[in-house]
């Protein structure tokens, strides 16, 4: 049986060779025929016999011979393996018989009409290179490459060689559904192809970037890349081709712009791989570009968005400073004049009169206290902060001399660990303790506070905790008593302004951190703020 492998000019040649020997034989047996009688032409005649049927059954092509009425009269093994007919069965056929089921290469029947047999015994010349898929008695699919050619001996009509060209054929039916199923996914995929020569012209594309540039297919065929591409990107690009793709054999993700048919601009983004030759040698580029146009205007939105809050909150601040620190002043003299009217006053008016002195005094310095409190909060961002290195140790020891009335009186009991030091602004610092621990004496019971402030490890930040035994915080508003001005609490029952945790919250992530709370409701609180860790 002949493999795929066997090129065509060999299966010719060896059907040639095949041609002649059986002449020269048939001529040498009609010779030795014309005499009779002859033992020692016998003896060549048995021999010649022999090595006739030797060489007609070993050969590997499958062999069939009929007569001039085109009834099948010699078929070899190999001829029998490949039809899936003895010898018998084909002996009873003829070679445009209907019992015969061949089909052309497209799948389609193939008439007798076209048979290699048929037409080499109707025309009388050779008929080479004939592909047909022959159906055996058991089902199978036999795919062959037929040779027919004229036997000019009577009472013989032609000889007809065929080699298995199966394999062959199931390998280009599998490449042509692997090719198939590759276009399909090639032209279906929403990103851009575009394969192009080492001169830049493009060769091949998808659908998407046909799409993606509006030119029609014409019109591609006699583009570059650099056709599409303004000017102002084309050295950034030829660097990448030389340095990259060249080198390594592909591009790294890059950004670029394209310049579409009507004249637009869009964003995208590519990586691009190197194409070789059998040789070696570069051939070309092929690569995969997705739109980005959407995406950079997202960016390019929401950094004006960006920008707008930034100046926004600029404004605010500078509102809220502006503001705190004009009110000053007219509030102190506000204060000061009520202040005088209660002391010089109370008690020589009724006590209606004695109430509303005395709740003005309060009003107004509440007000003086918020005011305060905002312009902490506007100076966090305003002020020129010290980052340096600041030992936590003594921020706290200076935070809890700042609050050493409030702790004798609350009887609290305050422990702490080593603590660490770190990059930050000392002042901003002493005030985040300041104000955990001041709200930890604040919001208690009647028994004695208990505050630990405890420090670990978290990745590349310290991770300072201040547990107290106070009252807690339902877990529903774990967030919103970071927000300015959220109180949980009336004034009555706990005083202050509510920018206390609000201010925290500001200089934590100020100095790149995150604050938190992990509590519920009568049992304590747990604060928790990183500072990262920049030594």
């Amino acid at each position: 049986m002949v493999t795929e492998q066997r090129s065509y000019d060999e299966v010719v040649d060896e059907n040639h060779a095949l041609r002649i020997r059986l002449a020269k034989i048939e001529e040498q047996l009609a010779q030795i025929t014309a005499q009779p009688g002859n033992t020692h032409l016998q003896l060549r005649l048995q021999k010649i016999d022999t090595l006739y049927r030797t060489l007609f059954d070993s050969f590997p092509l499958g062999i069939t011979v009929c007569d001039e009425n085109g009834q099948i009269v010699e078929s070899n093994p190999t001829a029998e393996k490949l039809l899936g007919l003895g010898r018998t069965e084909q002996n009873a056929r003829q070679i445009d018989g209907t019992e015969w089921q061949i089909i052309r290469p497209d799948g389609s029947p193939m008439p007798a009409s076209e048979y290699a047999s048929v037409q080499a015994l109707a025309e009388q010349r050779i008929i080479e290179d004939v592909e047909m898929g022959v159906m055996t008695p058991e089902g199978c699919l036999t795919w062959i490459n037929v040779t027919a050619a004229p036997l000019p001996i009577e009472p013989y009509g032609v000889v007809i060689t065929y080699s298995d060209i199966t394999a062959r054929k199931q390998a280009e039916e599998a490449l042509r559904r692997s090719e198939h199923a590759f276009r399909t996914l090639y032209e279906s995929m929403r990103d851009a192809f575009v394969g192009v020569d080492m001169s830049g012209l493009i060769v091949q594309y998808n659908r998407s970037f046909r799409e993606l540039i509006g030119y029609s297919d014409e019109e591609i065929l006699h583009l570059t890349y650099k056709d599409i591409t303004p000017l102002e990107w084309h050295a950034a690009e030829d660097q990448i081709v030389r340095e990259q793709i060249l080198t390594r054999g592909y591009s790294d993700i890059y950004e670029k712009e394209y310049r579409t048919k009507s004249g637009t601009i869009i964003s995208i983004e590519l990586r691009a791989v190197l194409t070789r030759d059998d040789q070696g040698q570069p051939s070309g580029m092929w690569a995969m570009i997705r739109d980005i146009s959407a995406r950079k205007q997202a960016e390019e939105t929401l950094r004006q968005t960006m920008a707008e809050l930034t100046r926004s909150n600029a404004d605010l601040e500078q509102f809220a400073y502006v503001a705190s620190h004009d009110l000053q002043e007219p509030l102190r003299g506000v204060i000061g004049m009520i202040q005088l009217l209660q002391q010089r006053y109370q008690h020589q008016l009724d006590a209606r009169a004695d109430q509303y002195i005395s709740l003005a005094v309060d009003a107004a310095t509440r007000m003086q206290a918020l005011i305060n409190d905002l312009l902490l909060l506007s100076r966090v961002h305003r002020q020129h902060l010290t980052f340096s290195t600041t030992s936590t140790n003594e921020a706290l020891a200076t935070a809890l001399s700042n609050l050493q009335v409030a702790i004798q009186e609350s009887r609290a009991e305050i422990t702490y660990d080593a603590l660490p030091n770190v990059i930050a602004d000392p002042a901003q610092l002493i005030q985040i303790f300041q104000n955990l621990i001041g709200n930890a004496i604040k919001f208690r019971d009647e028994v004695p506070p208990q505050i630990h402030v405890s420090v670990s490890r978290r990745a590349d930040a310290w991770c300072f905790a201040v547990r107290d035994n106070g009252i807690g915080i339902a877990p529903d508003y774990h967030e919103r008593i970071f927000v300015i001005f959220q109180r949980l609490h009336s004034r009555q029952a706990y005083p202050g302004t509510g920018i206390g945790l609000a201010l925290c919250k500001k200089i934590v992530e100020y100095h790149g951190g995150q604050i938190w709370v992990e509590s519920h409701l009568g049992h304590g609180a747990t604060f928790l703020f990183t500072i990262p860790d920049r030594s």
